[in-house]
């Protein structure tokens, strides 16, 4: 195989397990702006896919490990072609089954980012 064959089969975009995207957590962008529990590096105001600002109670997925945020119908579509973020091209996590967002999960996310924080100012 040569170079470029490698180079090409390496780089290409392959879909995001179902399960995995089936798990990601999702929170209502009301939520989310009353809780700024993410970092605002992570927060957007609008959907980078559609370019439609979010909106009360519209249904958000929120991407681990960089907690960027897109429209469910939006973000869905894009993993059955790719595993990355669509905005960071960080790779996509798996979660828990448990941590999937039903009340309960926010609180999960929130862990997460309370631990990211924590372990970025020990390293600092």
């Amino acid at each position: 195989m040569s170079t470029r064959e490698w180079i090409a089969q390496r780089y290409v975009p392959s879909a995001l397990d179902k399960d995995t995207a089936q798990n990601i957590p999702i929170v209502e962008f009301r939520d989310m702006m009353i809780h700024q529990s993410l970092p605002s590096s992570a927060t957007t105001s609008s959907c980078v896919i559609c370019l439609t600002p979010f909106q009360g109670t519209e249904k958000l997925k929120v991407l681990p490990p960089c907690q960027h945020s897109f429209h469910c119908a939006c973000i869905d579509p894009w993993f059955d072609t790719n595993s990355t973020c669509p905005i960071c091209r960080s790779e996509v996590m798996p979660l828990q089954p448990a941590d999937h967002c039903d009340g309960g999960a926010f609180t999960s996310l929130q862990k997460q980012l309370l631990h990211m924080a924590l372990v970025e100012i020990v390293i600092n």
